[in-house]
């Protein structure tokens, strides 16, 4: 299958890449969703992805890849949906997306993204907090749920959900300042 994903990529293969654009986009939006990119900016990284791996193709690049073509175009999304929060200096979906995505095949050719400080020190400070803060966390930014979710796998209070996600994130955020 890769061989002739990347034959068409080469070729341009119309009816080919459509299908396999569209039969990847859905799964590849459900994994940017969980990781709080705007839904507006979703389809643009699936569309630079895609790109990305058109021009491997081209390059010849793809012809020595362990990783099936689909899971190549996830890791390519991968580092696409990092380097878009890297620039938005959002170190709390930085840190979720390391850790919803941590499953997706790496590509040990790609240039990998070294974090910054301030990213290895959010990774860390999590680790610091509370059990409570710890949940509250890695439900809110790995699992996308929303405040009546948290109450109810917390077992409290829904209006309690929002002042202390707001204490967990200010601790977080002193401990990376203190940190530094």
């Amino acid at each position: 299958m890769n061989k002739k994903i990347i034959k068409a990529l080469i070729d341009q293969n119309e009816k080919v890449l459509t299908k396999f654009y569209y039969a990847n986009l859905n799964s590849f939006s459900i994994l940017a969703k969980k990781c709080r990119v705007p839904e507006n900016v979703i389809k643009e990284i699936y569309h630079d992805a895609f790109m990305d791996l058109r021009k491997k193709a081209i390059s010849g690049y793809l012809n020595n890849i362990k990783s099936s073509i689909e899971g190549y175009l996830y890791g390519i999304g991968k580092n696409l949906i990092k380097n878009y929060f890297k620039q938005k200096k959002d170190i709390i979906s930085l840190v979720t997306v390391d850790h919803l995505l941590k499953d997706i095949e790496e590509i040990s050719f790609e240039k990998k993204t070294e974090l910054s400080l301030e990213q290895i020190l959010a990774k860390e400070c999590i680790l610091k907090l509370g059990p409570t803060c710890q949940k509250i966390i890695r439900y809110c930014f790995d699992r996308g749920l929303d405040n009546k979710e948290i109450s109810e796998k917390l077992n409290i209070k829904f209006e309690a959900v929002s002042p202390q996600k707001s204490r967990c994130l200010k601790k977080l955020r002193k401990c990376v300042q203190d940190e530094k």
